[in-house]
């Protein structure tokens, strides 16, 4: 019963979108589009029969692909043109990073995530990565540690290839790109932030987390708080995404103008170069 009330709730919502009451503006009417689509994932996970402590896949399939796919598609920056991989994709940038130390990458063993963001309009530039440590019954303390590890260092890969792409831009700009990895660990999903900062630190913040609750009698709890973690992450990718795009610009024109000149500007990826082998 409660979750055909579920239903309904969701049918007026989308009859809302469908009226295109004037009343509303763009901004309104994607803000409730967004809505309804978490909505409708939060039924999907309620009222479907997979058993999320079964695998790792099975847990991502009802708690963190959908959302993350919402968020993806509800980021709206020129240019970048976002797109989730799902299931085991390699991190490329890590790939690149290897080979660029004459380091052998074994297809047997490269760096495989649970999932990628990759902005496609920009050369497929990997931007978020996922790692899920189990399901919520996990109990391998040290697979929390290895999951979280292995984030940070996937996450430093992905700034570098920026750096390598963009390097005639300038540290200051650079400054305020972030790259992103979202952990599961335990019963909560993390979602951290690496970006770089002066004297070759690297900063590493937790931007958002949200305590997972799969009962449906915890809904009234959960979805407010699932609802704010979805719009908390868009917002941060967005953000991001604009100033990935102002770094590829500035790029451009400072490699225009040095283009003929017999002399070079200092370049990032002489200045930045995290560990990552």
């Amino acid at each position: 019963k409660d979750l055909k009330e579920a239903n309904k709730a969701i049918r007026r919502l989308s009859f809302l979108l469908l009226s295109e009451n004037e009343d509303y503006h763009d901004d309104d009417n994607n803000n409730l589009e967004f809505l309804e689509k978490v909505s409708k994932e939060a039924h999907k996970s309620y009222s479907g029969f997979i058993d999320y402590n079964s695998s790792e896949n099975a847990f991502n399939q009802l708690f963190i692909w959908p959302y993350a796919d919402v968020i993806v598609k509800g980021t709206s920056v020129d240019g970048c043109n976002p797109d989730f991989v799902q299931g085991q994709p390699c991190l490329e940038s890590m790939n690149r990073q290897l080979k660029s130390a004459n380091l052998h990458v074994d297809d047997k063993n490269q760096y495989k995530s649970d999932g990628l963001i990759k902005l496609v309009g920009l050369k497929n530039l990997e931007f978020v990565l996922l790692e899920t440590s189990g399901t919520l019954i996990n109990k391998d303390k040290n697979k929390l540690k290895l999951d979280h590890y292995k984030g940070v260092y996937g996450a430093l890969a992905m700034l570098k290839c920026m750096v390598d792409d963009y390097s005639y831009a300038s540290l200051k700009s650079f400054s305020k790109v972030k790259v992103f990895f979202l952990h599961k660990a335990d019963k909560e999903l993390h979602f951290w932030s690496v970006c770089s900062q002066s004297g070759g630190i690297f900063d590493l913040w937790r931007e958002a987390n949200l305590k997972i609750k799969p009962g449906f009698d915890d809904k009234a709890d959960f979805l407010p708080d699932l609802v704010q973690f979805c719009w908390e992450v868009k917002a941060k990718l967005n953000e991001s995404m604009t100033n990935i795009i102002g770094l590829k610009e500035e790029h451009k024109t400072v490699k225009r103008k040095y283009r003929y000149s017999s002399t070079k500007p200092d370049l990032l990826s002489s200045t930045i170069n995290p560990v990552v082998t």
